[in-house]
């Protein structure tokens, strides 16, 4: 979840320091060219960001800033963040949201787990579902015959497959810090699987802290609906993605009853906003992270001026099942308190606004305490 929570501070435009390797073409004593591989600091304006949730780690690309003896100014490089390797952030403002990010991420009553299985005869995903996303950390899969009269190898098969999951289970979840585990499948494999644990116990197993769901599959995807249930969410309520679940889920069915007060994309957000009709503003990362510099003050705008009138405001991953649904409706949503009309007649950025550059960042580096040595 740091990680994670790094990858949605840096944006393009940030200056990013830390430590890295590079190769250097040298001359030997012997007046013959070598190359060396040498640990030097460097300053970057960044350009991208890429995550990798397996490392979990960030490739920041941009344009190296500082000069030292071993690199120009003007050159590019790619440096790889990592958990324990220190690296300085430097943005021109640190707005509301990006303040909000840092106090959760070092809160440690905001980063529940839960590990999530979700299984079909033969096929299931072991999850591992954070506050922010929702990994897959291992496939499992075994063949099981149908089940015939006489002698077919199904319940053998099955046992096999059974045991698979459970090895899977303590290779890839640390309990320590996991609270959870959900189990889910369609028909009876959960059952049969949990007996599976209640009969050979293995070192992990407590048998309080599983819960178990319906799945319509043994896919990531059929995580969606497993999360949405309301007993599954009642055992999850203290978990914070349960709730971007919930008021997800509340939406969407709004915007299938009454679509007047639900609304999505930014223009039609605004407008709600401006009119003080929005009781719950629902906003992915992934659009604060994409949006240009004076979006990103519009949306910071809506949600302080959203919390001055009294609604919620629920910024969710996109990383995770909740965030993916609400990426396909523009990334920002509103439920509101009354109903708005016509706001397809609203007017759109006109085409010096849609094209206007955004303005470069500039820092002066004699005003900061940088060291690049």
């Amino acid at each position: 979840d740091d990680m994670w929570h790094v990858y949605n501070l840096v944006t393009k435009g940030d200056l990013v320091q830390s430590t890295t390797f590079r190769k250097i073409k040298e001359e030997s004593k012997t007046g013959s060219i070598v190359t060396n591989k040498r640990k030097i600091v460097v300053l970057l304006n960044v350009q991208s960001v890429d995550y990798d949730p397996e490392g979990p780690s960030l490739r920041v690309s941009g344009v190296n800033i500082g000069e030292n003896k071993f690199m120009n100014v003007g050159q590019h490089h790619t440096l790889e963040l990592t958990m324990h390797v220190p690296f300085t952030i430097v943005k021109r403002e640190w707005d509301s949201l990006h303040k909000e990010r840092l106090r959760e991420a070092t809160d440690p009553n905001l980063n529940c787990e839960v590990a999530a299985l979700v299984m079909e005869e033969g096929l299931a995903h072991l999850c591992l579902v954070t506050n922010t996303c929702t990994v897959v950390k291992s496939k499992i899969e075994h063949q099981v015959p149908r089940k015939r009269k006489g002698v077919s190898g199904h319940d053998k098969a099955v046992e096999k497959f059974f045991e698979k999951c459970m090895i899977a289970i303590a290779q890839h979840i640390n309990f320590s810090v996991v609270k959870c585990l959900l189990i889910a499948s369609p028909g009876y494999v959960k059952d049969q699987f949990t007996n599976y644990l209640e009969t050979n116990k293995p070192e992990w197993y407590n048998r309080d802290m599983v819960v178990v769901g319906h799945s319509s599959s043994g896919e990531k995807q059929a995580l969606v609906d497993t999360l949405s249930e309301p007993t599954v969410r009642e055992r999850l309520s203290s978990v914070k993605f349960s709730l971007d679940l919930e008021i997800l889920e509340e939406f969407f069915k709004l915007l299938a009853v009454d679509p007047n007060r639900a609304v999505y994309s930014l223009t039609d957000v605004k407008t709600a906003s401006d009119l003080q009709a929005i009781s719950t503003l629902i906003v992915s990362d992934s659009t604060l992270r994409t949006k240009s510099i004076a979006d990103r003050h519009k949306i910071v705008d809506l949600i302080q001026t959203t919390r001055e009138n009294g609604g919620d405001v629920r910024i969710v991953s996109s990383a995770h099942v909740a965030g993916e649904r609400l990426q396909q409706l523009s990334g920002i949503a509103a439920l509101l308190r009354f109903p708005v009309y016509d706001l397809c007649d609203t007017e759109e950025l006109t085409e010096e606004e849609q094209e206007a550059p955004e303005e470069e960042l500039k820092f002066d580096l004699e005003t900061l305490d940088l060291d690049l040595e």
